[in-house]
């Protein structure tokens, strides 16, 4: 099996693998204030990279940190890696903060907060689609977690998730709101499809509404296409006619099982991700 490669850049060097940075007693290891983002090169294109970089910056603020680099520099980083590695790889390009020291045990210290840039060889997924099942799971409310963060401290639940819908032999799950509607994917955002129009979930502050849903979006417009932004009920996921995601890591792909019931990519999902690749055209490295 080909290795893949992973390079990091922490303070002012570039380190392959997987360096160890974070001591047991930094306020990141303990506390969880950790916050990343993720950007994708593909074809020599990396769509919105800059948006990704601008949003790790306004999540660590979010976790009250203050962070001494810029979205600019992240992204000028992010660039030197890209072509490290080679931008006609598939990459996923990581930027963390994280805080270093605590304040009072719990608040860290918000002048301490340390970055890390990495690099990952990471292959797009294949076109065949993906599965999977609805979980009791829900995500937090804003007053109850980070949401407005892209946060560590809000994955593992998505794990606990994924690992029931993995143990059940599906490839993703799919999250409820606190008040029991649909909130997304564990790893993405959701659109689906009844009788010819097209939904998604309201942003109402649960969930991450990503980079990738906001673009998204934005072709709707152009394409006059109508993205009803509503709540969703377990009764209209069943009633679906056709269902994709939308996230950093696949950009836009489409779901062929829901809960054993076969799916097939349909007309909403191809013209989008049609639109969003002439999209990633505007993004050449």
């Amino acid at each position: 099996m080909k290795q893949l490669q992973t390079i990091n850049f922490f303070e002012g060097k570039w380190m392959e693998g997987n360096p160890k940075l974070i001591g047991p007693l930094s306020h990141g290891s303990w506390m969880g204030s950790p916050v990343f983002d993720g950007g994708r090169c593909f074809d020599s294109l990396a769509p919105d990279l800059n948006e990704h970089c601008k949003r790790v910056i306004k999540s660590a603020k979010a976790m009250l940190m203050d962070p001494k680099v810029s979205s600019e520099e992240i992204f000028d980083i992010s660039k030197e890696g890209i072509k490290k590695l080679g931008s006609s790889k598939d990459l996923y390009i990581r930027p963390l903060i994280w805080a270093e020291d605590s304040m009072g045990l719990l608040r860290c210290d918000p002048h301490s907060a340390k970055f890390c840039v990495s690099i990952i060889e990471m292959p797009m997924p294949d076109e065949n689609g993906f599965s999977a099942c609805v979980t009791k799971f829900t995500r937090p409310t804003a007053l109850s977690a980070p949401t407005d963060a892209k946060a560590a401290c809000l994955y593992p639940n998505g794990a606990r998730a994924m690992q029931y819908a993995f143990e059940k032999g599906f490839d993703n799950a799919i999250v409820l709101d606190p008040s029991g509607y649909i909130a997304e994917f564990a790893s993405s955002n959701i659109f689906i499809v009844i009788d010819n129009q097209l939904y998604t979930p309201e942003d109402n502050k649960t969930f991450l509404a990503g980079i990738t849903r906001k673009r998204v979006i934005e072709l709707c417009k152009e394409l006059d296409i109508v993205v009803n932004e509503t709540k969703i009920t377990l009764k209209m996921l069943k009633e679906s006619n056709e269902i994709f995601s939308t996230g950093n890591f696949g950009k836009i792909m489409y779901l062929n099982n829901l809960d054993g019931i076969t799916l097939k990519p349909g007309i909403f999902y191809k013209k989008l991700k049609k639109a969003y690749w002439d999209y990633s055209s505007n993004f050449l490295l």
